[in-house]
């Protein structure tokens, strides 16, 4: 698996994102997760940075996107 971070810029602000390749070198799919708002990041976690009155970080998005890596699929996810 190989996930590359970047980001790239819409409206004059600057989005991250990253994109989840899989083992194999033509994915079978590919997928676009979006968490809703800037009130995670592109990883699925929360902080006080962000606006958010706890810190958590489940990184639930990254563990998805390299699961669907896992079964052959390009995952790309931002915020």
């Amino acid at each position: 698996m190989n996930e590359i971070r970047f980001s790239f810029e819409a409206g004059g602000i600057r989005i991250p994102a990253a994109l989840t390749l899989p083992p194999r070198k033509t994915p079978r799919l590919g997928i676009v997760l979006v968490p809703g708002s800037f009130n995670n990041d592109i990883d699925g976690n929360y902080s006080y940075a962000d606006g958010n009155p706890f810190e958590l970080r489940p990184h639930t998005n990254t563990d998805l996107a390299r699961q669907l890596a896992d079964r052959g699929h390009a995952v790309l996810r931002y915020a």
